[in-house]
């Protein structure tokens, strides 16, 4: 939407200012259907020079960046025109999203970070949202750091949270609260049968080896799974109540799940 905003501002600033036409020319409908129609291409290739369709494209880019969230490069316009005032509103956006992602997300992993699981999980818990939070301490993760060196831990950590990711749906959320703890929110899930089954896969998914510079690196992971509102009625004891179950899970035998009872 943001991208559309700033493709019809920038055509209706151009078709006022390089069209004999003027304003009588600029309207909304006839806009509208350029854009919806793929008209716009044609258009822009007959009146605009190479140089300002670049800046178009630019702002365009930008813009979508903007709207999705991706850490798109500044945009850097010399021109003292709409144009330069339309880069630094993006900029501006760009800059607005930067900071909450790195308030939010965890710099290693890409994943969320505590912060940003414990503000999901209070607005669920406010909305009286059914979940489970499984939290996960990987084992063996230790003997690697020590023995391979920080790097080699930190691509087993990366490698890691992308095979949780793969095995949750679009709806749950992953974080890295911390080491090698990880938090995965179900959000509407509380059948203890599918539980299980999504513990099963994680355990898989972590417990499968890995590659790290020509080294086959195995780790496995103890599990603790709390249900909202059988386990808790905050955020706090429902994230302490999976931690207790973790570490049952771990003095248990580890690589292993255990539900909070």
């Amino acid at each position: 939407m943001v991208a559309l905003i700033i493709l019809l501002q920038a055509i209706n600033f151009l078709a006022i200012r390089l069209t004999p036409y003027g304003t009588k020319f600029v309207w909304g409908p006839l806009l509208l259907a350029f854009v919806l129609g793929g008209g716009i291409a044609f258009y822009l290739s007959k009146i605009l020079s190479d140089d300002i369709k670049g800046v178009l494209r630019k702002l365009i880019n930008g813009a979508r960046a903007a709207e999705h969230g991706e850490k798109g490069d500044p945009i850097n316009l010399a021109r003292h025109d709409e144009f330069e005032a339309l880069a630094e509103a993006i900029n501006g956006l760009m800059d607005r999203d930067k900071a909450i992602r790195d308030a939010n997300e965890d710099p290693l992993t890409g994943l969320a970070n505590r912060r940003y699981i414990m503000q999901r999980l209070d607005y669920f818990i406010d909305q009286k949202v059914p979940l489970a939070v499984m939290f996960i301490d990987l084992d063996g993760f230790k003997p690697i750091n020590d023995e391979y060196g920080h790097d080699a831990g930190d691509e087993a950590l990366k490698i890691v949270a992308e095979r949780m990711t793969a095995c949750t749906r679009e709806s749950d959320i992953v974080a890295r609260i911390g080491g090698d703890e990880f938090i995965i929110l179900f959000k509407g899930l509380e059948d203890e049968e599918v539980l299980k089954e999504r513990a099963d896969k994680v355990l898989e998914m972590v417990g499968t080896p890995m590659w790290i510079d020509g080294n086959r690196l195995r780790m496995g992971a103890s599990i603790g799974i709390a249900v909202y509102p059988k386990d808790g009625e905050d955020s706090e004891s429902i994230v302490n109540a999976s931690d207790e179950a973790m570490y049952a899970a771990k003095q248990g035998g580890k690589n292993a799940y255990r539900f909070y009872s």
